[in-house]
């Protein structure tokens, strides 16, 4: 239906009244094909609504271990231009905290060394992605994830004793 929809010069990012797109609607549901679809005909990964949230935060709320394809579509989204440290709307969680949860170590890789995936970003449970690592007896990612920190609050500490330096 995207296909024909397009082909029949629909706005792939048309807006309703709160500013959502078809991306946004696809990736709520986990529609993964439709995502697909919309993707290569260039809609936009990361247009915002009205609440600053992207088609990215629309699915990540439903990533949960039965049902794959929230998770699925989120990875996607996040490997094709979504702001990855996007927020879902309710839970406040990333996809890194979903990659960690799900035990997925290639993409908590990816996410972390190629994409710059912020580490200690905490949903609205106080959680990091290290924490659902744990919880989920993920235990090699969350060695990872806790070596990572420390290289990013070694390297912080580092700065801030050279500022200090410098400012004496």
């Amino acid at each position: 239906m995207c296909e024909f929809l397009i082909g029949k010069n629909c706005f792939v990012d048309a807006l309703d009244k709160l500013k959502r797109t078809p991306l946004m609607d696809a990736a709520e549901v986990g529609c993964l094909e439709a995502v697909k679809v919309l993707l290569k005909h260039n809609a936009n990964a990361d247009a915002r609504d009205s609440e600053g949230f992207n088609a990215l935060s629309y699915c990540i709320d439903f990533v949960n271990k039965k049902e794959l394809r929230f998770y699925e579509t989120a990875k996607y989204l996040a490997q094709n231009g979504a702001d990855i440290n996007s927020e879902g709307k309710f839970a406040r969680r990333t996809i890194l905290h979903c990659a960690a949860a799900q035990g997925d170590k290639e993409f908590v890789h990816d996410l972390v060394e190629n994409r710059k995936s912020k580490t200690n970003i905490k949903d609205n449970e106080g959680k990091m992605p290290i924490d659902y690592a744990k919880q989920t007896g993920h235990n090699d990612i969350a060695e990872y994830l806790q070596q990572h920190m420390a290289r990013e609050g070694g390297a912080c500490m580092n700065l801030r004793n050279n500022i200090s330096y410098f400012i004496r």
